[in-house]
């Protein structure tokens, strides 16, 4: 379900989403498939919307969950 999901998100328009929610919402969900690199990506396109806080602390996140996976 959550790669349906990511199906979905991918069919959203930049042009239909100008808060960038599609972006941030693939990062969820590539983050519950621990694909921190995948997250990574989705939240540094969520930030050419808007540089959110929220949006920075959360891509700090991923950036140390990719660490982590480098250690094991």
């Amino acid at each position: 379900l959550l790669n349906a999901a990511l199906t979905e998100l991918g069919k959203v328009n930049k042009a239909d989403d100008a808060l960038g929610i599609a972006p941030l919402r693939k990062a969820q969900i590539y983050t519950l498939l621990g694909k921190p690199k995948d997250a990574i990506a989705a939240y540094e396109d969520a930030l050419t919307y808007r540089k959110t806080p929220e949006t920075r602390l959360a891509l700090a996140q991923a950036y140390l969950a990719e660490k982590q996976n480098d250690k094991v």
